[in-house]
């Protein structure tokens, strides 16, 4: 009896070899049968789209997916691969795992043997015809989010996963944060377009002024707590996404650690959408107000700071009932550490001084390590300053 695996590509011809010397085929029968399995798994996994044409994703899901099994092929390799594989499986019941999305409702026709190629092109472009998959969803504006769970975990976990991001799909195209959003009861919501910020998808640092009534006002709405954050990812994550939430107190001093793993609440053509954990943030009403309290929060994808957000609380009696948002600053991200220190979430603190006694000493970023609980370093700037006027929907911006 035939084996099903060895009639997948009857015409193949494995002609070209590796360029190791070794004499081995690109695309033997059994490698063949890897590849073919990993397209089946791609389908079924969070990266698959049905977008016009082919995913730059799929691609690289099926680079990671054989070098998983020990089988080293480049994106290049995998995409002439694909295209010999469409043309052979015209008007077969298999071209469904290398149609494009609207390829997939057409009556499927046959392709003459002639005009068939039976050899990888090593020279075909590896994204042939163009993505789609910058037209994202846009961001939920409810507060709510309903049925969703958390998963934390300890501090000293996950900083030690950061010492070596795992070899796979998002390391390798590690996820970029595309848009952040606040949300309050009683507030609109205050979004921002990280892509039009930052083109070159550098990770981006954030100083936001929280105003938000204390408890004891009567005239802030009822269901006023904190504020609620969201954030809108590229792509899903390979392994974990996290948010490290630390609490300042006037003294600067770090008196609340929490990290907590990111949980989506929606996936379309591969964007994620995800709110921040429960935090300090989401409580921030209940804070002191006779204290100044500063509450940073960093997003690592896959072992990579993707966003650092730093919130000044400000919660004086009578200023405002209802909640608002004021961009204080934003600056690319620069890691202060040195090169082969450990790498853990920096320790951030915003020199925002709001109108009262406040100060804001001064640290050097480079002069010692940093102890786990210690005084938070200034942020390091940097020269970054495109304009905010296409990317802030909506803001408060004051004199």
């Amino acid at each position: 009896m035939e084996d099903p695996a060895k009639s997948l590509t009857p015409q193949r011809k494995h002609r070209k070899l590796l360029k190791d010397g070794s004499g081995t085929a690109v695309w033997p029968e059994a490698v063949e049968t890897v590849f073919v399995q990993g397209l089946r798994e791609y389908w079924d996994s969070p990266w698959a789209t049905y977008s016009r044409g082919r995913s730059r994703w799929r691609n690289q899901f099926l680079v990671d997916y054989l070098q998983n099994l020990g089988i080293v092929r480049t994106k290049k390799q995998v995409a002439s691969h694909i295209q010999v594989l469409r043309n052979m499986w015209k008007g077969e019941p298999e071209y469904q795992l290398v149609a494009g999305g609207d390829e997939l409702f057409n009556e499927p026709i046959k392709v003459d043997e002639p005009l068939l190629s039976m050899h990888d092109d090593d020279e075909s472009p590896e994204n042939s015809p163009p993505d789609v998959l910058q037209d994202f969803p846009p961001s939920p504006t409810s507060p709510g989010f309903p049925g969703l769970t958390y998963s934390p975990s300890s501090p000293q976990e996950s900083l030690s996963e950061l010492d070596s991001p795992p070899q796979t799909l998002s390391s390798l195209y590690t996820s970029h944060a595309t848009r952040f959003t606040l949300l309050a009861d009683g507030m609109a919501p205050f979004s921002v377009d990280l892509d039009k910020l930052s083109p070159t998808l550098s990770p981006l640092v954030f100083r936001l002024r929280l105003a938000i009534a204390p408890v004891t006002d009567p005239r802030a709405p009822p269901n006023l707590h904190g504020f609620f954050a969201n954030v809108r990812l590229a792509r899903v994550w390979s392994d974990h996404a996290r948010v490290f939430t630390r609490v300042y107190n006037a003294t600067n001093q770090c008196i609340s650690d929490e990290v907590d793993a990111l949980q989506p609440s929606s996936i379309e053509l591969g964007a994620v959408v995800a709110p921040f954990p429960e935090s300090m943030l989401a409580r921030a009403r209940w804070c002191d107000a006779a204290v100044q309290t500063t509450i940073s929060q960093q997003l690592v994808v896959d072992g990579v700071p993707r966003l650092v957000l730093v919130y000044e609380l400000d919660r004086r009696l009578g200023s405002t009932a209802l909640p608002s948002v004021q961009l204080v600053s934003y600056q690319k991200y620069t890691h202060p550490q040195a090169k082969n220190a450990k790498p853990e979430p920096e320790r951030v603190y915003a020199p925002y001084s709001p109108q009262g006694s406040y100060t804001s000493p001064s640290y050097s970023p480079y002069s010692y390590p940093y102890p786990r609980h210690s005084q938070p370093p200034s942020i390091v700037t940097s020269s970054y300053t495109p304009s905010l006027s296409s990317a802030l929907t909506p803001v408060s911006l004051r004199p």
